[in-house]
């Protein structure tokens, strides 16, 4: 799978390409690993993307966009453990940190109904993989080691894969001759395959998939140019914008473990980014 988004991005690169840099908020919930309310942290994205390409000039396009991203250190008291076996002097303290990272990557293929210039609207499907890991560290000493299921919870490492299809929108309309706003709508159903060692889950749960985004883009003025015999026109460009992200898979199961009954699990990003890219 990753020689073929690298593929991917080497071939869709030569064409057009963008590089984005934002920052956000990731939040996630599961009840799972005591975390029972949504909790939120400061994360980094970095993304080598394109919004939208025709295919030689016809009304054909496709789009793409690998994200990179890491969060911080998020701490979390542990209320599964206090809601289910009841507060103790040992549960009251027993805290974990919690740490995300992941990658994703989408690739549209589509059909544009309307297009004029540099304006468009088009409709196309969405195919991707997204791989979000979480890292967990137990804060409390070594006299809560002695608690129930302890021992799935301490220095654990629960990974995730998710391949996702479904409708894409896109959209460009070009307001002055340097400035354009730009945005997408997608939803995807998911399949998930979830995996800690620790906790001998190793499983496979359907879920659903959302983002939106929405731009502005400022490009400089383009001229032709020719090198050799191939004739083009280079445009470079900068974009500032926001994207709304949702991940959510359901009804995962710890096994064996009948402390824990089956819950959803879901990630929400949100960022603002920064942009640079060309075209030819």
């Amino acid at each position: 799978m990753k020689k073929i988004v690298l593929l991917i991005l080497v071939l869709t690169s030569v064409f057009a390409a963008e590089y984005q840099y934002g920052q956000g908020t990731l939040s996630f919930k599961g009840g799972i690993f005591g975390v029972d309310k949504t909790l939120s942290t400061d994360i980094k994205i970095y993304g080598f993307l394109n919004e939208h390409k025709n295919i030689f000039g016809t009304n054909y396009f496709f789009a793409y966009k690998l994200a990179i991203y890491k969060s911080q250190d998020v701490k979390n008291a542990i209320e599964t453990y206090n809601s289910t076996i009841g507060m103790t002097s040992q549960t009251s303290n027993l805290s974990f940190r919690y740490k995300v990272k992941g990658i994703d990557f989408n690739f549209v293929l589509g059909r544009d109904f309307y297009r004029e210039g540099s304006d468009y609207l088009g409709v196309g499907v969405l195919i991707g993989i997204t791989g979000p890991y979480i890292k967990s560290r137990s804060d409390s000493n070594n006299s809560a080691s002695s608690i129930p299921g302890y021992e799935y919870l301490n220095d654990s490492e629960t990974k995730m894969l998710t391949y996702k299809i479904g409708p894409s929108l896109r959209v460009q309309k070009e307001l002055l001759s340097f400035f354009t706003v730009y945005g997408d709508v997608q939803y995807g159903f998911q399949k998930a395959h979830i995996k800690n060692d620790s906790a001998h889950l190793d499983q496979y749960d359907s879920g659903n998939y959302t983002s939106y985004n929405v731009g502005i883009k400022f490009q400089a003025k383009s001229g032709r140019k020719k090198i050799w015999i191939i004739s083009f026109s280079p445009k470079f460009f900068v974009t500032f914008g926001y994207r709304y992200s949702y991940w959510k898979v359901k009804n995962v199961k710890l096994n064996d473990i009948s402390l824990i009954g089956p819950a959803d699990i879901s990630f929400t990003v949100k960022y603002a980014y920064f942009g640079i890219g060309y075209d030819f």
